[in-house]
This record gives C-alpha cells, structure tokens and sequence, in this order.
C-alpha cells in the first residue's frame, strides 16, 4: 500500500515538473518573437495605426525599425517616425535581406521596419520575380500584402 502512494506522489510530483517546463517553454517561444506566420500562419506588416503606437515594434516587438543604412533606428528617429507617418505605402521581400521583409510608411521615408517573414503570398497585388526572390507590393492597407504560406 505505500508503494502505491509513493508512487502516486511520484506523479504529481511529476506532472507539477512537466507543467512548469512546458509553461516556460512556451514563454520563451512568445518571447523570443517568433512569428506565427511560420507556423502556417499569415502576417502583415503593421497596420498604421500599430505603427505610429509603436505596437510590436522593437524593443517591445519582432518588428525592426530600420534607418537609411539598414541600421537600429535610435531613439529620435523612431520617435520622429511615429510622428510623421500618413498611410502604409509598400511591403517588400527579398530573400537577399537579413530581415527578408520590409514595410514601408508615407510621411517618412528615412525608416522603414524589417522582419524575418517567409515569401509573401502571391497574388496581387504581389509583384516581383521569383528568380530574382523579390517581390512588392503596393497597397493602401497593410492588411492586403500578406506574407505566410497558403
């Protein structure tokens, strides 16, 4: 009879163990950024109203702002961004990127935000050319150039 409640404290003891591996596990996945659009999922760039929010936008965020030089905008200038932007303006992909795709606001054009997305879905308004792996895409709303896998 103790054997049977060791064993059953062995297993709680047990499951409290995996419960709290699995937790962290999963925190450190939503942490560490990874976007849902590998997973089978479609995303976009940040519509304009998270962009001037700044939501999802490092350093709170996977979305990189980026400067003319491909570099960490700083401070000032992701403040100025914010500020200035009027309409999304273009999504880009390039396999040549580090940050294969690319968002492009209206009102400023010295910064623009990066991540590390798979292929655009192509279709229009999608334009590019596969050999070359690069595509763009025009649109009013960032909502209508998605990235992901169909």
């Amino acid at each position: 009879m103790s054997l049977i409640i060791n064993l059953l404290g062995l297993l709680r003891f047990m499951s409290k163990i995996i419960l709290i591996t699995l937790t962290t596990l999963l925190s450190l996945l939503s942490f560490s950024g990874i976007n849902n659009a590998w997973a089978g999922e479609f995303s976009t760039c940040p519509s304009l109203n998270d962009a001037r929010k700044s939501n999802n936008i490092w350093p709170n965020g996977v979305w990189l702002p980026l400067d003319s030089n491909d570099e960490l905008a700083s401070d000032a200038q992701r403040k100025k961004f914010q500020k200035s932007i009027t309409q999304f303006f273009k999504a880009e992909w390039s396999g040549s990127f580090l940050e294969m795709a690319h968002c492009w606001y209206a009102g400023d054009n010295t910064i623009h935000l990066a991540n590390d997305l798979p292929k655009p879905i192509l279709k229009a308004p999608w334009e590019g050319e596969a050999t070359k792996k690069f595509f763009h895409c025009f649109a009013p709303q960032a909502s209508d150039c998605p990235y992901g896998a169909e």
